[in-house]
């Protein structure tokens, strides 16, 4: 997580200083771009700090889950979809396991959401060219599922 947060602070501070430094001497091209790599940053910048208010609200019990009945394949084949084209920019291929008549599970809707989202966005960025990303999901004891997002990039050491 601290990597996520120092990485587009530092763009955001280079590119400034970048801007300070050079002032006159930046084209109005460059100058647009550098501001355009500046406002892509703060808006990444700004979803994590989004994220860690969330989780912090959730933890602290401060947000109410929306527990409704859902099929989770659904909602896998559906954010596979949203991330199908993007994935195919980098020559990336999805591929699902998903076991068949998954239970219906208790869940919020928009929190599972947003994990798989999340999951399926870091896969995309971190997989190589040409690589892959499989998700899993099956049934486990007393009808819960797991789901499991994987890719062939290098991954998280644990």
């Amino acid at each position: 997580m601290s990597h996520d947060l120092r990485n587009p602070l530092a763009i955001i501070n280079g590119y400034i200083e970048t801007l300070q430094i050079k002032g006159e001497k930046i084209s109005k091209e460059e100058q647009e771009k550098y501001l355009r790599i500046i406002s892509s940053s703060t808006d990444k910048l700004t979803k994590l700090v989004s994220d860690l208010f969330d989780l912090s609200k959730l933890e602290s019990g401060q947000m109410q889950v929306k527990l409704e009945r859902l099929k989770v394949q659904e909602l896998l084949f559906d954010s596979a979809l949203k991330y199908e084209l993007l994935a195919e920019t980098k020559g990336i291929k999805i591929k699902s396991q998903i076991c068949q008549n998954l239970p219906i599970v208790k869940a919020d809707l928009s929190l599972i959401d947003r994990v798989i989202q999340n999951l399926l966005d870091n896969a995309v960025k971190y997989t190589p060219n040409e690589g892959q990303i499989l998700i899993d999901a099956c049934e486990v004891d007393h009808g819960g599922v797991c789901i499991k997002i994987r890719n062939s990039g290098n991954g998280i050491r644990i």
